[in-house]
């Protein structure tokens, strides 16, 4: 998502949502502005999750990660990323 808003909207992700409001009608706007924001959080929580488990790793940490891991695993399922 970072890349194409980098790319195409000169990284200002609010060109984008003007982009979005200018192409589709309200309710498809909704939506679209919706699956966005879900996208732009499943990354962010990524970036979080992996820079935790880098921590467990550099530190040596034995506590209960499991939750970083479920979330490391369930957005690579989701958008395949290795």
């Amino acid at each position: 998502m970072e890349a194409l808003v980098r790319t195409c909207f000169d990284g200002n992700p609010n060109s984008l949502v003007v982009e979005l409001e200018q192409m589709l009608d309200n309710e498809i706007y909704t939506q679209r502005r919706q699956q966005i924001e879900i996208c732009y959080d499943l990354d962010q929580y990524h970036r979080g999750a992996t820079v935790i488990m880098e921590l467990k790793e550099m530190f040596n940490l034995s506590g209960n990660f499991a939750d970083m891991e479920m979330i490391l695993q369930s957005v690579c399922y989701l958008f395949e990323i290795e």
